[in-house]
């Protein structure tokens, strides 16, 4: 699986945990936070495309996929 695929398919495993994804650009890491009653997950748009699969892998790892279908390939990515 591709860089761009596996970003797609951590894209859809956030959406499916209802965390919104945003990509701004600016001087900050990344990550995942609340904001009021949702959660978001910001990505940097000035980092690279591995800095943020490294990065979405890092934040799914601390979420509870028990309840979703994951590919084997993105399943060995996470963490």
């Amino acid at each position: 699986m591709n860089s761009p695929e596996l970003f797609a398919e951590f894209k859809s495993l956030l959406t499916q945990l209802d965390i919104d994804i945003r990509v701004e650009k600016g001087n900050f890491k990344g990550g995942i936070c609340r904001v009021e009653n949702s959660w978001v997950c910001l990505l940097n748009g000035n980092t690279s495309l591995p800095a943020r699969l490294k990065l979405l892998g890092a934040i799914l790892a601390e979420m509870d996929l028990s309840s979703l279908f994951l590919l084997p390939a993105v399943r060995d990515r996470i963490g």
